[in-house]
């Protein structure tokens, strides 16, 4: 968790590009995020305006890096978090 949480600190104000595998893709540029003890919410702008983005902790499985990403293993999918840097 606190590789994911390390990643977002140094993106504030910057881009992410947020996938689903086999899923839906979100591009976020000017990003904050607000971490509770229950979710993850990323929150930044996109082609038409804000939207964001909610991890549930509780679903969390397994959290791992690589090299300009991050992936996050929930029960029912694979969330890949790219760094724009």
């Amino acid at each position: 968790m606190e590789n994911l949480i390390n990643l977002l600190n140094n993106n504030i104000g910057q881009g992410l590009t947020i996938s689903e595998v086999n899923g839906g893709e979100k591009v976020f540029d000017d990003i904050k995020y607000e971490d509770t003890e229950e979710y993850i919410r990323i929150i930044g702008y996109e082609e038409y305006g804000q939207d964001d983005y909610i991890i549930n902790k509780k679903d969390i499985i397994d959290i791992k890096n690589d090299t300009c990403n991050i992936s996050v293993f929930t029960k029912d999918k694979e969330i890949i978090i790219e760094d724009w840097k």
